[in-house]
């Protein structure tokens, strides 16, 4: 397995967890989007072979839609604020689900 198989297999490892799609009702913030940066930034990497597994990986999990290397990065924030915002939400709903069954 060559250098770049690697990186493509650990890259497509590392983001399954971000989910191609999200509901458009919901809205990250700020500091979801500034977390799903840093996120991206770091599975982007430095070298040319990285940034292109970068591009295959994000256009793997936005079919449909076309991915180039100058949008990859945009795509990958907003997948992962999405995300970042549905887990705060589920959160949310938990909490106040919990508290109800408390308060009865």
């Amino acid at each position: 397995m060559n250098t770049f198989s690697k990186l493509a297999t650990g890259l497509a490892l590392g983001v399954m967890t971000i989910p191609a799609a999200a509901t458009a009702a919901e809205t990250p913030d700020t500091t979801a989007q500034t977390n799903g940066a840093k996120v991206c930034k770091t599975m982007q990497g430095t070298t040319p072979a990285s940034r292109a597994a970068f591009t295959l990986l994000i256009a793997s999990q936005n079919p449909g839609t076309k991915v180039t290397s100058s949008n990859a990065f945009g795509k990958c924030v907003s997948a992962a604020a999405k995300k970042d915002a549905t887990q705060a939400k589920n959160a949310k709903n938990a909490a106040r689900a919990a508290c109800r069954a408390k308060a009865d």
